[in-house]
């Protein structure tokens, strides 16, 4: 199984660059809900790069290469409301469970940093965000746009805070 783990942004930004730049025109549509170029992507890395606490990167790495990502966008205020993730994992390893072990990091990240729920978004074509969200919240909402589904956060604990400096370890 792929190595997870919180990409330190400034160095490692290139992977996630990288990765989304890998994906095709429908998988990019599919993420970020219209079709976007290469440029798109380059602003949106540059984005995360500037968003500081606002935002967190969890990576799965293979061999060295990052093959999923889940960005979390955290909403203002203290403790963040809320926040947002996308997930993106390479088309050769999707079906391995490499989006299911994302999204549990990304609950556990967003827990701990006291936000209350985590919101996901996706088309109404994309089956497996879908079916990977059913796993993690109560219900999936449909509109014209697409699907959505909020997952209730648990406040941190000791344990959660250790799993996640395991997980960075």
């Amino acid at each position: 199984m792929a190595v997870t783990r919180t990409l330190q942004t400034s160095s490692e930004l290139p992977d996630l660059r990288d990765l989304l730049l890998r994906l095709g025109p429908d998988d990019r549509a599919l993420r970020f809900g219209n079709a976007v170029s290469d440029a798109a992507i380059e602003a949106h890395c540059r984005r995360l790069a500037q968003a500081g606490d606002a935002a967190r990167v969890i990576g799965a790495y293979e061999g060295g290469e990052l093959i999923g990502a889940a960005e979390i966008w955290f909403e203002g205020g203290s403790p963040p409301p809320g926040c947002e993730v996308g997930i993106e994992v390479d088309e050769a390893w999707r079906g391995h469970g490499v989006g299911g072990e994302l999204l549990g990091r990304a609950v556990l990240v967003a827990g701990n940093r006291r936000a209350r729920r985590l919101r996901l978004s996706c088309h109404a074509e994309n089956r497996r965000m879908q079916r990977l969200a059913r796993r993690f919240a109560r219900d999936l909402r449909f509109d014209a746009d697409g699907a959505e589904a909020d997952v209730l956060l648990s406040r941190p604990s000791s344990r959660s805070i250790r799993a996640e400096a395991t997980m960075d370890a």
